[in-house]
C-alpha cells in the first residue's frame, strides 16, 4: 500500500485476544462482516477499523501496525458497554391528577432519537391536548425526556415505554386509580440495542503512528455517543 511516495509500508489491524489479523491495508481477512476499514484515498494518514453493531464480546485490546523496521504499532483498550434507560415516575396516580414520567439516558445527542409508547401506540412530540413531551441534553451529557400527561383518565393506565434507539429501553406500569383504590405493581422490561465503533489509526508521512505531545492521554478512537471507548499507547518493538 503506497502511504506517500517515499513511504511503502502496509497498515494492520490486530485483534490482540486471538493475534487474528483484521486486516492489511484495504484488504479485509475478518470473516465477520461487521469489520471493515475505512481509509479515504492514498495520501490519507487516517486508517479506521470500522465494528459495527458492536456487541460486549466485541471489548479487548486492537493494535495498529506498521511493518517498519522496527516495528511500529498503538494498541487500543476498547471498552463496550450498555446504555440503558432509567424511567422516574409514580406507580399510579389519581384520575384527573398529572402523570409526570422522567426518562434518564446515559447517552449523549439523542434528543429526536428517543421515543415514548403508550402501550403499542408511539406518543408524538407535537403536543396534542393533554399529552406533551420534551427532551433536552443535560450539561453532564444525560439526555433527559419529560411525559407529561394532564388530567389523565382511566384510559390512560398502561405500560409506558421509553424507547432510545441506540439504548437499552425502560417501560413502567402507570395505573390511573379512582378514590380508595389500591396502587397496582410496578413493571419493568429491557432490550438491547447495539451499536458501532471506529478505532482511527493515523500514519505520518515517515511511517509513524501519530501522536500528540500528551501521546497515551489522546482519545484517538471515534467513539459513538459516548458508549464506546478506547485509550492508545504507543509502542516501538
Amino acid at each position: 500500500m503506497k502511504l506517500f511516495s517515499f513511504c511503502q509500508q502496509q497498515v494492520s489491524w490486530i485483534r490482540k485476544r486471538d493475534l487474528h489479523v483484521l486486516s492489511s491495508g484495504r484488504v479485509v481477512f475478518a470473516t465477520d462482516q461487521r469489520f471493515g476499514v475505512i481509509h479515504s484515498d492514498e495520501k490519507s494518514e487516517n486508517w479506521t477499523l470500522q465494528i459495527k453493531f458492536a456487541q460486549l464480546r466485541d471489548s479487548g485490546i486492537y493494535e495498529c501496525q506498521v511493518n517498519t523496521v522496527p516495528k511500529i504499532s498503538m494498541a487500543y483498550q476498547l471498552n463496550v458497554v450498555n446504555s440503558e434507560a432509567v424511567i422516574q415516575g409514580p406507580e399510579y396516580v389519581k384520575a384527573g391528577s398529572t402523570i409526570n414520567l422522567t426518562c434518564t439516558v446515559n447517552l449523549a445527542d439523542t434528543q429526536g432519537l428517543l421515543f415514548w409508547y403508550h402501550n403499542s401506540e408511539i406518543l408524538s412530540y407535537e403536543d396534542q391536548g393533554s399529552v406533551h413531551i420534551y427532551t433536552k441534553e443535560d450539561p453532564s451529557g444525560m439526555t433527559i425526556s419529560q411525559l407529561t400527561i394532564q388530567d389523565a383518565q382511566l384510559s390512560d393506565s398502561g405500560n409506558y415505554t421509553c424507547w432510545p434507539t441506540s439504548a437499552v429501553r425502560k417501560s413502567v406500569t402507570v395505573n390511573v386509580v379512582l378514590q380508595g383504590e389500591q396502587p397496582a405493581a410496578m413493571q419493568t422490561g429491557v432490550a438491547t440495542i447495539l451499536q458501532t465503533t471506529n478505532l482511527s489509526c493515523f500514519v505520518s508521512a515517515a511511517c509513524a503512528v501519530a501522536a500528540s505531545s500528551w501521546q497515551s492521554f489522546i482519545l484517538s478512537a471515534a467513539v459513538d455517543a459516548g458508549l464506546l471507548s478506547a485509550w492508545p499507547q504507543m509502542n516501538r518493538r
